[in-house]
């Protein structure tokens, strides 16, 4: 008892030290004195410390004051940040636990974090931000960590502490008997302006069945797991994704990294028993991650060329920064494209019609927003020719945008001279072949042409001209060269 209070008092810190609990101390007591305590474990830290008598043995012995412990770790957070690294979680905590926001709290508690107390007290308290219908409620926490955490192994669980005190933590499903906890492993490499999102799934409830319904529980508790992580990515996704409704290049820059932190947790999930493993009872595994982006990319470029589609899927406005977005997450996950897929990010890459000049203002404003992602010239150029590849005649409609990214634009007084795919834009495309059976392709072009890039703007247009007269047979580079006229290039061009 300490001063009429239950507590625990002394904690053993595997030294002739002592770490002792704010309570045994009525009145705070700063001494400026310092102590180095070498655990068992043999890390070493240097704690502030005061001489306290017992009344037990009625000696003195060095004991460290957890309170000023902590308050010295919070100033070095703020003052020291080089050292420090924030970390959010991010989990949809499971409608099974009936949670009530004004009074329940969800912490998160950790073992072998430095800094932090072995499962005791709290690494991060999470806030409610709204309730995910037949899901539960998703919530949200931000905690500084030392640097020394990081590129290491550990163990941490979320927990629900009621208005009474009564404690519950998540249980982890696996298909084993072993009580097994989450397992956070960030990678340094992989941390972007000192940040890491945790972007976890589900926190779910143990639920004890009868033993005669057990086999027929198991079973179906991995079928809904499954669709727990797959709902539960799903959330997190239409979080990372609307950061690119007010898009610029630093909200694009951190829109790649989240979306590179979500695949890392989802695609290779950890979990920590005696030892760090992959967690595999759920099933879903890389490919599935994989597929998710891929479905969530494709809803919102949908959602772009179909006015009828829903309006929570208008998760970006700007067309172009959708369909590059959509062709730069394909190339970096190595996800593969079909025909269908090819012909959507087609239509969103190809310029609606804009008032005369205010076409060149938008193609420059999406070339320095999208400045900070390497490469993007080959992506377009690797995505053309795999349209050509799949026989999908549209991938001319990206022409414009292709000549915008292009490292070394030509110009067009010096043509006469310049190899016909040269002067075309189209360098290292095998283009020959898509003309040759298909007479059709002029015509739908013009379609394009008349309802969208070339609506008086020669800056849409001149690509797409260029494109076309490489591509008619009866129309050899000389001449082409010397048409400047739009009007007579269209005439031309529909023969």
């Amino acid at each position: 008892m300490v001063v009429g209070k239950s507590a625990q008092a002394l904690i053993d810190s595997g030294s002739e030290a002592t770490l002792k609990s704010v309570l045994l101390q009525p009145e705070p007591c700063d001494t400026g004195q310092m102590i180095d305590i070498v655990c068992t474990h043999g890390d070493t830290r240097t704690y502030p410390k005061v001489e306290f008598v017992t009344e037990v043995v009625n000696v003195k012995c060095p004991i460290v004051h957890v309170a000023q412990m902590q308050e010295r770790i919070s100033k070095a957070r703020v003052s020291d940040p080089e050292h420090y690294v924030t970390v959010y979680f991010h989990i949809i905590v499971s409608k099974n636990f009936n949670i009530d926001p004004g009074n329940d709290k969800v912490l998160v508690r950790a073992g072998g974090m430095k800094e932090f107390e072995d499962w005791r007290g709290a690494v991060c308290e999470m806030r409610w931000q709204r309730d995910i219908d037949d899901l539960g409620s998703l919530m949200e926490g931000h905690v500084r960590i030392h640097k020394e955490n990081l590129d290491t192994y550990i163990p941490y669980k979320y927990l629900v502490i009621r208005s009474n005190g009564d404690v519950e933590y998540e249980y982890i499903y696996v298909r084993s008997s072993e009580n097994v906890n989450r397992c956070l492993f960030i990678r340094s490499a992989y941390v972007s302006e000192r940040e890491w999102h945790q972007y976890d799934d589900v926190c779910m409830k143990e639920t004890k069945n009868m033993a005669t319904k057990l086999i027929q529980w198991w079973t179906d508790k991995f079928s809904y797991l499954f669709q727990a992580k797959q709902m539960a990515g799903n959330v997190m996704l239409d979080k990372i994704f609307k950061a690119l409704s007010m898009c610029d290049a630093n909200s694009l820059s951190r829109f790649f990294n989240q979306l590179l932190q979500f695949y890392i947790v989802h695609a290779e999930p950890r979990v920590f028993a005696e030892k760090p493993k992959i967690w595999k009872s759920h099933g879903f595994e890389k490919h599935q991650v994989k597929e998710l982006i891929l479905r969530k990319c494709n809803i919102i470029c949908e959602s772009l060329v179909n006015t009828d589609s829903q309006l929570e899927n208008h998760i970006i406005d700007n067309r172009l920064v959708a369909g590059l977005v959509f062709l730069q997450v394909l190339q970096s996950y190595n996800i593969p494209t079909t025909k269908e897929i090819c012909e959507t990010i087609c239509f969103v890459l190809c310029l609606e019609e804009k008032i005369k000049g205010s076409l060149h203002k938008e193609l420059e404003n999406i070339k320095k927003i999208f400045s900070v992602i390497p490469r993007l010239y080959n992506t377009l150029l690797d995505f053309c020719q795999i349209c050509i590849d799949k026989g999908v005649h549209h991938w001319i409609w990206v022409l414009p945008l292709l000549h915008t990214f292009s490292p070394s634009k030509q110009n067009d007084t010096h043509t006469k001279f310049i190899q016909e795919d040269a002067w075309a834009g189209l360098e290292g495309l095998e283009y020959g072949k898509i003309f040759t059976h298909n007479k059709s392709f002029f015509a739908q072009v013009s379609v394009q042409k008349r309802n969208h890039s070339l609506g008086g703007d020669p800056v849409g247009a001149k690509p797409l001209i260029k494109g076309q007269l490489t591509q008619s047979s009866f129309f050899n580079v000389r001449f082409a060269s010397e048409v400047t006229n739009l009007d007579i290039a269209e005439k031309v061009c529909r023969g």
